[in-house]
């Protein structure tokens, strides 16, 4: 029974000191498993997102602080800006 045990042992060390070795091929190897097929090569429905990126914003009307705001040009800073609009699921 104790041969077994320090079978055991001896076999956990060598394989964790294999995985500790090669830990970043085996990181990569089952990420590029898990990622396989979460991608797809071209979009083929009919689905519309909205404006592409560099695509000048069109115009809107929104009340912002009590004042009417007609260009988002005055929110925009130095580095661009981000905009998230989510349609309400509740029709």
């Amino acid at each position: 029974m104790k041969r077994v045990l320090i079978g055991i042992a001896v076999f956990l060390v060598v394989a964790g000191s294999g995985m500790f070795a090669f830990r970043g091929q085996l990181v990569e190897a089952a990420t590029n498993q898990i990622t396989k097929k979460m991608f797809i090569e071209r979009d083929t429905d009919s689905y519309d997102p909205g404006i592409a990126v560099g695509q000048v914003f069109p115009a809107i009307r929104a009340h912002y602080q009590d004042r009417e705001v007609a260009s988002i040009g005055e929110f925009m800073g130095a580095r661009g800006m981000v905009i998230y609009v989510n349609r309400s699921v509740d029709w």
